[in-house]
């Protein structure tokens, strides 16, 4: 069996002397391709791995350093015991969307049983101060760059109507208050339901960090707060919002959130601005788009 078209080097860079004996295409995510790989070792074992190349797609504008800091962001976060997946290597034969990813399989599911709800958002929760109480400086991850500035960036994702015109002048009256961030972190990027996987009711791993960047931990909360609103309704946003708040007081100390409704209104119309692009059913898209308007004029209100 052959490599998919780009991949021909990944058996021989994770398994010298193995053999491809199975590929499957992994689905879930729009701006990578994604493959299970099965390889036969030269001592008769065999192991699973995923191997993951990002495109150059315009939903999200990453540079051919991307894999890179994925891979080195990985190792630092696996060290440090975070449930992340081992990377194991990365190859890049010089193209700018050439370069990819092999890491470890983990099994596991981004399905939460209804039961088991209440307990994964405290588990997420707990993860994500986990990730921001660690010292960004002692990663030494090359490309982790600055998050951008939430009321800076939004107006690229502002629709030419009245409403975005008044979202527009609410925002340039925030933009003018100071309200300085706790801290600069290490950020998830993307902290949603759809890239934690769950075995058995438990946290097994976090994955795809393509997004992760250094900056305000209310960046990852607002994004965890609009997508859990979407997945599991409001009273789940608001017991994860509870649970991160509490454990970041215990572990790292107090949180400002007087920032919080700058990075809601910005994940939120991003989000909007981009949503036609995700690949959903128009149902579940539709869905999606009410409940994060709903989040978007909550944002925008307490914004005001």
């Amino acid at each position: 069996m052959d490599a998919p078209p780009g991949f021909e080097e990944a058996v021989d860079a994770v398994e010298p002397g193995g053999r491809l004996v199975g590929v499957r295409a992994l689905t879930g995510g729009v701006s990578a391709d994604v493959f299970a790989f099965d390889i036969t070792t030269p001592g008769a074992g065999a192991r699973r791995v995923v191997v993951r190349r990002h495109r150059a797609v315009e939903l999200k504008r990453h540079g051919p350093g991307v894999t890179v800091k994925e891979f080195h962001l990985l190792a630092a976060l696996h060290r440090a015991g975070l449930a992340v997946p081992e990377p194991l290597v990365h190859v890049d034969s010089g193209a700018p969307t050439s370069a990819y990813l092999v890491m470890e399989w983990i099994d596991g599911s981004p399905e939460l049983p209804p039961a088991d709800v209440a307990g994964g958002l405290d588990q997420m929760a707990g993860f994500l101060v986990d990730l921001h109480a660690l010292d960004p400086s002692a990663l030494h991850v090359p490309g982790l760059d600055p998050i951008e500035d939430p009321l800076a960036a939004i107006a690229a994702h502002l629709p030419p109507t009245d409403r975005g015109r008044a979202v527009a002048a609410l925002v340039a009256a925030a933009a003018a208050v100071d309200v300085p961030s706790d801290r600069r972190v290490v950020l998830h990027g993307d902290y949603w339901p759809g890239n934690v996987l769950w075995r058995d009711g438990r946290l097994a791993s976090v994955i795809d960090w393509e997004d992760a960047a250094l900056g305000d931990p209310l960046a990852d909360l607002a994004t965890a707060r609009v997508e859990l609103l979407c997945q599991h309704g409001e009273r789940a946003m608001e017991r994860f919002t509870a649970r991160y708040h509490a454990r970041h007081e215990a572990r790292i100390g107090p949180l400002r959130l007087d920032g919080l409704p700058r990075w809601e209104v910005y994940v939120s119309a991003a989000a909007l601005a981009t949503m036609g692009g995700w690949g959903l059913a128009p149902g579940e898209e539709a869905r999606r788009r009410a409940h994060t308007e709903r989040f978007f004029d909550a944002a925008a209100r307490r914004l005001g």
